[in-house]
């Protein structure tokens, strides 16, 4: 079993990266390949070893390591209120038929997956270690990641044991719910007790301090003694003599281990059906090229009725339309929140700082929707790039399509962006304290006029990669879980490099005409309205670049290199 097992591993490995080396001989993927690794190596090498050196001492280290001891610490108890109470393992077909008829125990079968996933456990903590967590173990990134996985394993058969003896998700929510909030409850006593500290450390011109005054406050029992497990994972991660909290873990993953095969779960029923799962969901994306797969989530009514003729651009939006809003969550989350913020703020409206800080969250959050939103909302190009042998057919130039299949997105997340923006303008009229300009029409309509552009520029940014590399940008097989962290950490970064370099020209504009035009209104719009101009004419260079990279794309070579 263990050759067999370490051969297929291996296997596996190696045919990704041949498929990946003779995706080369395209000079797009050399030229991606080139840049991409210009920019590791910049990263590794420059300046590396004085800022890990100074990295793993001082306060900003402490605070690093409470900061993945609380991240720890809410996967552990998070974990135990997810609603999925099966513990079904994704297996292909051939690892069905190998395995489970073969003399295979079960504690073979999850050693197997559990060896599997260390391969992409593995490139994560690499991922993480050069590019976000600077100054981190490399070793004590792939054991942390290695050790929260075979946990998330154990909790899933704890579920499914809990749902034997009756115990649902509601209960375990609700336990769940009791210990975060104690939890939360005696860390705001304990911080409150030592309150005298942080306001002093941090009125100190340096930060430094107020890291250390916070690091030591949550070293103090009896949240220290809470996170006495969680904070093995930050000491690990960033402390300069890791290999006792490693060892630990390591222990510990075994011990998780040899409880989930003691837990005697019959995961290869639910195993089956979750491998059949998964590939209905590839042979759906893979039967998209000729449109003969279908998914919906949400049974939404059409955004509008679609007329018998008219502009095949409409018809275009419509469908992407349908597609945003019924195989996403978005709708349900569109409407609740700015629905919750609005019920809060009337609420506690007596409460001048609970409305102001609801009006503040609010605006948060309509901040960070403009840098998220965009991976989330995939109906788009991302979605039909699949069905390129379907859209080339269309009467419309690659440039009318391009155009018609950003909108559907670009409309849905600027609706709600608006909304919150306005909800949140609306409840800070009751915040006071400071957030006048929050309040002003100004803000609001420069505010939304500079989002729309930046929201185009992110569709643009993402739609772009799948046209330039659709073999590195499409996959047929979803990437779950702690070992699957590091490639879409490295998506992010991707876009929001590519989102920086775009804004750089427009941001040059914006500051010298801001701190001239502040003084009134119109000079705020105006000094807003210079910039977006810069992003508009971006937008149009840039769209027509792609939409000719779009019309020349082979079918044959591009898309069937990805499935």
């Amino acid at each position: 079993m263990t050759s067999a097992a370490f051969f297929l591993i291996t296997r596996n490995l190696k045919n990704r990266v041949m498929r990946s080396v003779l995706r080369l001989r395209q000079p797009r993927y050399i030229v991606g390949a080139v840049l991409a690794g210009t920019y590791f190596w910049s990263v590794i090498f420059r300046k590396h070893a004085v800022t890990v050196m100074s990295m793993r001492q001082g306060p900003v280290n402490e605070f690093m390591m409470l900061i993945v001891s609380f991240v720890a610490l809410l996967f552990i108890v998070g974990s135990w209120a997810l609603p999925g109470d099966s513990p079904g393992l994704v297996f292909s077909e051939a690892e069905i038929q190998f395995f489970f008829a073969g003399p295979v125990s079960r504690r073979q079968l999850l050693a197997y997956k559990v060896l599997r996933s260390q391969v992409q456990s593995f490139f994560s903590a690499v991922i993480f270690s050069v590019f976000a967590m600077r100054g981190s173990h490399f070793l004590g990134m792939w054991v942390a990641l290695a050790v929260l996985d075979v946990y998330t394993t154990f909790v899933s058969f704890a579920r499914a044991r809990l749902k034997q003896m009756h115990i649902g998700w509601w209960w375990r929510l609700a336990a769940v719910a009791v210990v975060i909030a104690l939890i939360g409850w005696i860390g705001n006593r304990q911080f409150q007790d030592s309150s005298f500290n942080i306001p002093e450390a941090y009125g100190t011109p340096q930060a430094k301090a107020f890291m250390h005054a916070i690091a030591t406050t949550a070293a103090v029992p009896p949240l220290g003694t809470i996170l006495y497990a969680p904070r093995l994972f930050g000491t690990a991660v960033y402390s300069s003599a890791p290999a006792l909290p490693i060892v630990i873990l390591l222990a510990s993953a075994f011990v998780f281990f040899f409880l989930t095969a003691q837990l005697d779960i019959a995961f290869e029923d639910a195993s089956i059906v979750a491998s059949q799962r998964s590939l209905a969901r590839r042979s759906r994306m893979r039967g998209m090229r000729s449109g003969r797969s279908t998914a919906a989530i949400n049974r939404i009514r059409p955004p509008f009725q679609l007329g018998a003729t008219g502009r095949p651009e409409v018809a275009i939006i419509w469908k992407n339309l349908i597609g945003t809003l019924r195989m996403t969550p978005f709708p349900i989350i569109g409407i609740a929140l700015p629905l919750v913020l609005a019920a809060v703020a009337s609420i506690f409206g007596s409460h001048v700082a609970i409305a102001g800080a609801m009006g503040m969250m609010g605006l948060m959050i309509a901040c960070m929707f403009v840098f998220f939103g965009p991976q989330a909302l995939r109906g788009d190009l991302r979605t039909d790039m699949l069905r390129l042998d379907v859209i080339k057919t269309y009467p419309l130039s690659a440039e009318a399509l391009l155009a018609s299949e950003l909108m559907a997105p670009l409309i849905v997340m600027s609706v709600f962006e608006m909304a919150m923006l306005l909800v949140s303008v609306f409840i800070l009229q009751f915040g006071g304290g400071g957030v006048a300009f929050f309040t002003t029409p100004e803000f609001v309509v420069s505010a939304f006029v500079f989002v729309v552009p930046v929201l185009a520029l992110q569709l643009l940014i993402q739609n772009g990669a799948i046209i330039l590399f659709p073999a590195w940008s499409m996959s047929t097989e979803p990437n779950r879980g702690f070992s699957a962290m590091g490639q879409r950490f490295l998506f992010l970064i991707g876009n929001l490099l590519t989102l920086g370099i775009a804004v750089v020209p427009a941001a040059a504009l914006f500051i010298p005409a801001y701190l001239l035009l502040h003084h009134s209104a119109i000079g705020i719009l105006t000094a807003t309205l210079l910039p977006v101009a810069v992003l508009i004419v971006e937008i149009v260079v840039a769209h027509k670049l792609l939409a000719a990279q779009f019309e020349s794309l082979d079918i044959a070579n591009d898309i069937d290199a990805a499935g």
